[in-house]
This record gives C-alpha cells, sequence and structure tokens, in this order.
C-alpha cells in the first residue's frame, strides 16, 4: 500500500514537473508576445527594415511588410486570452483615426471609432538551423499569419510623413505630406488636453 502510494506521488510530481518545464520552455507568454508585436508596431517599427525583421519573427508566416497603408491609432488594448491547447485567441482594440498612403503621405480621415482585430498565438517547435547549431531547442510562441498593415501612433506617423517629406523631390509628394504633417499636429495636439 504504501509503495503504491509512493509511486502514485513520483508519477504525480514527474508529471507536474513536465508540464512546469513545458511551461519554462515557451519562454514568453503569447500575450506578451502579442502585446510586444502591437508596441513594436504602434512605434512604427513595421517601418524600418530592423523593426520590421525583428516583427516578422513574432509571427508564423514570415513575409513581405505590408506597403501599402498604415492605419494612425490612438491607443490599443489587447484582451484576455481564449486558451486551448497550444493556441490563445485574442482581440487587440485600436481607436482608428485616419490612415496613411504608404507611397505619398496622404491622409485620410477615419471615424474615432473602436476597431477589433482578432490575433491567434500559436506554440511552436523553434528548431532552426540557428538554434540546433547553438544547440538549443525550444518552443516559441508566434503569431498566426503574416503581420498585418501598420497601426501606429500619431507620433509615430508624424516621424514617418516628416521623414518622407524630407527625402522626397517630387514636389506632389512635399505637398501632401505637408498637410499630412498639419493634420497630425492638430490630432497631437488634441489628444494632449
Amino acid at each position: 500500500m504504501m509503495r503504491c502510494l509512493v509511486f502514485r506521488s513520483i508519477t504525480a510530481a514527474v508529471v507536474l514537473c513536465g508540464f512546469a518545464l513545458s511551461l519554462a520552455v515557451a519562454s514568453e507568454s503569447p500575450r506578451n508576445v502579442l502585446e510586444r508585436f502591437c508596441e513594436l508596431d504602434a512605434r512604427g517599427e513595421q517601418l524600418t527594415a530592423s523593426g520590421w525583421s525583428e516583427i516578422n519573427r513574432l509571427f508564423v508566416t514570415q513575409g513581405r511588410p505590408p506597403r501599402q497603408e498604415m492605419i494612425v491609432i490612438k491607443d490599443f488594448v489587447v484582451s484576455r486570452p481564449s486558451l486551448s491547447d497550444k493556441r490563445a485567441e485574442f482581440y487587440v482594440e485600436y481607436i482608428q483615426l485616419g490612415k496613411i498612403n504608404y507611397s505619398d503621405g496622404k491622409f485620410y480621415h477615419l471615424p474615432p471609432l473602436k476597431v477589433r482585430a482578432a490575433f491567434t498565438v500559436v506554440l511552436m517547435d523553434d528548431n532552426s538551423a540557428a538554434q540546433q547549431s547553438e544547440k538549443r531547442s525550444h518552443a516559441k510562441w508566434r503569431i498566426e499569419g503574416s503581420a498585418p498593415e501598420p497601426h501606429i501612433t500619431v507620433a509615430s506617423a508624424l516621424e514617418y510623413v516628416t521623414d518622407l517629406r524630407n527625402k522626397t523631390n517630387d514636389v506632389l509628394i512635399k505637398q501632401k505630406a505637408e498637410k499630412t504633417i498639419a493634420v497630425l499636429q492638430n490630432l497631437g495636439r488634441s489628444r494632449q488636453k
């Protein structure tokens, strides 16, 4: 009887250790991964080569950055997850203010509404060649699919459009960028009130 009790205790301890190890193996929580993406995205990191590289690694499907338009947001909030097996489903709420055409910097007003985007974060084995060469193999949480269009803050949008204006020789793009800069400065002032 005592042996059976000891065996059951050891078995339970092994199962619990295995569960704890699988959680430790996934170094970041699914929520942390999604929040990290949202913070990088809001800062405009999808618009830079190094930022895109970092964001791209957070997704299951690696790809090219979306380059048509960016959404200007006031803020974002990540929901609590709906967990199942190796999946965590979230939504992110954004307060949209407008959108900017990537190539010419033209601003389009959008109604200041809360909009939701669904994200699924999955636990994946990460056995890439670089990982194997370092003799490490572990699982990571990654966002399903590929990165969506950028959702950037007013400050990040202002930085991007100012840079676009300063680097172009196209008079029409400079004019559109100037108008967009004025709109973004007004949006920035209204947020501070």
